[in-house]
């Protein structure tokens, strides 16, 4: 009986240390990819040459610094901002609405998106980018 016992509580112990180093393994770990979303602000000069602008293969856009920028960041898709915008819309050519897209990205979990977003704001091509942040009005 004794024998039985010492053996119960060893098998209980190692059981609970296996559980705790699991759980503990489970806390630390964090994922190797992140994804996110950068908006940028297409040149009024470049927007004529994007191919399909409704939704640009960001692999070939027809402009190939961003081709570059994007097989650089990793863009997994390119969507416009605002997709139903009529042609002629004056508010929409003023401040050139339909340049804007939004770019998903897929980055090692540890790299700093204002660097990315620094990248794409340095190009000419590129009248501005941000990220894509969500703001809450109070």
């Amino acid at each position: 009986m004794i024998i039985i016992k010492q053996y119960s509580s060893i098998t209980t112990l190692l059981l609970f240390v296996i559980v705790a180093i699991v759980f503990n393994l489970m806390a630390c770990s964090r994922p190797a990819t992140k994804s996110s979303e950068i908006l940028i602000g297409l040149s009024p000069e470049v927007l004529p040459q994007l191919i399909h602008q409704e939704g640009p293969d960001p692999e070939n856009t027809g402009i190939s610094a961003l081709d570059d920028l994007n097989a650089r960041w990793n863009v997994q898709s390119m969507v416009p901002l605002f997709p139903d915008l009529t042609a002629g819309d004056e508010t929409a050519d003023q401040y050139n609405l339909s340049g804007v897209y939004k770019l998903i990205v897929v980055l090692p979990a540890d790299t700093d998106l204002t660097a990315v977003v620094r990248d794409y704001d340095a190009s000419p091509n590129i009248g501005y980018a941000e990220i894509n942040t969500e703001y809450e009005i109070k």
